[in-house]
């Protein structure tokens, strides 16, 4: 199967995960209707980073918020922000295990990450991002992946990636607080990007 292409899929059938609004999504068809901020949010809050393998209490959540900040483009940081949301379906699947089953399957979780993002996006009234803008997203989140390394992770063999990490470390941070901090940012950007690109944009 080319890895541009969607499987075959019955799509009587139901691949449903449930989520804190009470809504579902269905990986056979992926569509996330009206965008909840604060449950997804608070959902991503609950997910740890690094399979768990952390000194301290550090979720997708707090990765998001790191990934935003890394970005220059002020009008862009609303990708940074939301990039990791459709993990509120799926976990925090760690990189290698993505790779070993994109290396079996031809590609397919890229893929399939790449459809959900952009159901998220039409959600959210943004355009889902095209190449260049992927790639300083993919930047930002490879320098947030460096800095916890340093800072985050349980690191016992000094692992190091080809970025450098962020001067500024990171530290532990209340869930509630994480949570009020992304429904802020969340609406700020999105009103930076409509001011920049009004309700599309796919440079």
């Amino acid at each position: 199967m080319p890895s541009n292409q969607q499987p075959d899929v019955d799509q009587t059938k139901q691949f449903l995960a449930n989520r804190m609004d009470g809504s579902q999504i269905n990986f056979a068809n992926p569509e996330y209707g009206l965008f909840n901020p604060h449950a997804t949010f608070r959902q991503l809050s609950f997910i740890n980073r690094w399979a768990g393998n952390i000194q301290y209490e550090y979720s997708v959540l707090q990765h998001s918020l790191l990934v935003a900040e890394l970005i220059d483009e002020p009008h862009l940081k609303i990708y940074g922000l939301i990039h990791d949301v459709p993990e509120d379906g799926t976990g925090d699947v760690t990189g290698p295990f993505k790779g070993f089953l994109d290396m079996w399957c031809n590609g397919f979780v890229a893929m399939h990450e790449q459809r959900m993002f952009a159901a998220l996006c039409n959600s959210i009234g943004i355009g889902a991002p095209g190449t260049a803008i992927q790639a300083k997203v993919h930047r930002a989140d490879m320098i947030a992946r460096a800095t916890e390394l340093r800072d985050v992770v349980a690191n016992k063999k000094g692992i190091t990636i080809q970025y450098e990490p962020a001067k500024q470390r990171i530290k532990p941070m209340r869930r509630e607080e994480l949570v009020m901090q992304a429904l802020d940012l969340f609406h700020v950007y999105r009103e930076l990007h409509f001011d920049k690109f009004g309700g599309t944009q796919n440079g």
